[in-house]
């Protein structure tokens, strides 16, 4: 999903249905999800600074007239936010690795539409990296099951 050509709609306290309308290369590009309310508070933050800067418009992240900001500019905003906060050079499309990375426990029929992917492909396989101590909690969750398998004789 562009995000950057992503509009504001209508939503209720619980959740909010976010719609790309962009003619993207296939069906799974074109899609709707529920937020979590982390992402809805961040959207509720974008619209007040939006507001107090006296910006009108549908989208999330508009240029300083209130329409659909290019790709280049929202790239500089980015560009900019990394390197005042310090946050390592990484793209905005890499931080799809680091979503489906952080979110790999949720199961393949859940995550796939929010991501837009397609059945046949291996979201996991190409997006998921191993976080943090993953690889010593895998290893405590085998630990456990030999455990019981030895307790069990």
């Amino acid at each position: 999903m562009k995000i950057y050509k992503t509009i504001f709609v209508p939503c209720t306290a619980q959740s909010m249905f976010i719609t790309s309308t962009l003619p993207e290369k296939n069906k799974n590009a074109l899609r709707s999800f529920v937020l979590p309310d982390i992402a809805l508070q961040i959207l509720d933050e974008q619209r007040a600074m939006l507001r107090k800067a006296d910006v009108s418009s549908p989208y999330v992240f508009p240029d300083q007239n209130g329409e659909h900001a290019k790709q280049i500019t929202y790239y500089k905003r980015w560009r900019n936010y990394r390197n005042h906060n310090k946050v390592s050079p990484v793209t905005l499309y890499e931080l799809r690795h680091t979503f489906i990375s952080a979110n790999k426990e949720l199961p393949l029929e859940l995550i796939k539409p929010i991501v837009g992917h397609g059945k046949d492909f291996d979201t996991f396989g190409t997006y998921g990296h191993i976080l943090g101590d993953e690889q010593y909690r895998a290893a405590a969750l085998i630990n456990n099951v030999f455990v019981r398998l030895i307790q069990a004789q």
